[in-house]
């Protein structure tokens, strides 16, 4: 054989060679790549901000627009006028407040006297101020004072409305409707009369905090009622928010999940802190907005656990084709080595150099 072939045969081995250390190169990079794909789990979440500058500023601004709802005193005069009209009281209402009252009439409703006196769950004379918490406003009551068993055996079956109807106007209330499951809070006090823990709770922080009983109502609504006052604040954000969304073009659900989050968040610390100021340290405590925080935590974790798994599909896809092109490339080199021709050589390397051109390109992609 001429030097020149044995040359050319010289340069079509080392051709092969460097296509096997390409080949080994990338088999190296595959494996590191599957061993941190193994330390993705499902569970891992995603919670890098999506937000731009914009969206702070409007999440921020949102926030506190639902502060200056949540404690305004104008509101607050508005909806309990609202209450006494729907309770029968006489007084100087609008258009609006009378509709409302006829809507959320409750008048003469055992839900809230027996015999016509405020009674507790025990049947005695109940603590005015706190009559709702002590008989018939707590939905998950399991005693005979539940409201919707009171409210049917008034009534019949229409009582079931009149339950909604009476429930949703005492929310509009300066008190506002006792949290459900109120009820398995009561206890026996040392004069044997019934009593329950929030009272008791609301009378101990006003007593820490103004040296007297004075401010036990007050705390007592703020921090385990629901107002309406307090839910016009998630309107606001809600109603805000999607018109937000619009404006601006937005549809990932973790970008809007942030927005909403970060305006519940600022309204309620900012919730707090008002109450703290105006009741000598002790918070106000905004259920509807607590409860919207949790709710949208939770999207917030089941929208980037739901990206999460996206990512490790699409690894999981391109991990496969790229091993598959390897393992091509791999077979094709040991099939030329038995290759005695040197078109056969040519050919066999031209397909590997595609080979290995297809594969760069493939890692060079971002996933």
């Amino acid at each position: 054989m001429s030097e020149n072939a044995f040359s050319e045969d010289d340069n079509i081995n080392q051709e092969i060679d460097n296509i096997q250390n390409e080949i080994d190169q990338l088999s190296a990079r595959l494996h590191k790549e599957i061993n941190e794909l193994k330390q993705i789990d499902e569970t891992d979440v995603i919670l890098t901000s999506s937000l731009d500058s914009w969206d702070y500023c409007f999440s921020i601004a949102l926030g506190y627009f639902a502060i200056s709802v949540t404690t305004s005193e104008e509101l607050a005069v508005y909806l309990e006028n609202i209450h006494k009209a729907a309770s029968g009281a006489s007084g100087d209402y609008d258009r609006l407040q009378r509709i409302l009252g006829v809507l959320f009439r409750h008048k003469g409703d055992d839900i809230d006297k027996r015999g016509g006196n405020f009674k507790n769950r025990k049947g005695d004379n109940a603590y005015g101020a706190f009559h709702r918490l002590l008989w018939g406003h707590d939905i998950l009551s399991i005693h005979s004072d539940n409201p919707f068993v009171l409210m049917i055996k008034q009534n019949g079956l229409s009582g079931i409305i009149q339950v909604l109807q009476h429930l949703i106007a005492d929310t509009a209330s300066k008190q506002g409707l006792p949290l459900p499951a109120s009820s398995f809070l009561d206890y026996t006090k040392e004069n044997g009369s019934i009593s329950n823990y929030l009272i008791k709770i609301s009378e101990t922080l006003s007593e820490e905090s103004t040296g007297n009983k004075r401010a036990t109502q007050s705390i007592y609504s703020r921090m385990f009622t629901i107002r309406a006052t307090d839910y016009s604040g998630n309107i606001s954000i809600e109603s805000l928010s999607r018109g937000y969304y619009s404006y601006r073009g937005i549809t990932d659900n973790i970008r809007k999940t942030q927005i909403k989050l970060l305006a519940y968040i600022i309204a309620f610390l900012g919730h707090s802190t008002i109450g703290i100021t105006r009741q000598n340290a002790i918070p106000y405590f905004n259920v509807s907005e607590f409860k919207a925080i949790i709710h949208n935590l939770k999207n917030l974790y089941k929208f980037s656990r739901k990206e999460t798994k996206k990512v490790i599909i699409s690894s999981e896809r391109r991990i496969k084709e790229s091993a598959d092109i390897i393992e091509e490339a791999e077979q094709t080199i040991r099939c030329g080595r038995a290759f005695k021709t040197d078109d056969e050589y040519v050919r066999e390397i031209e397909k590997n150099q595609r080979d290995s051109s297809k594969l760069m390109r493939f890692f060079s992609e971002d996933i």
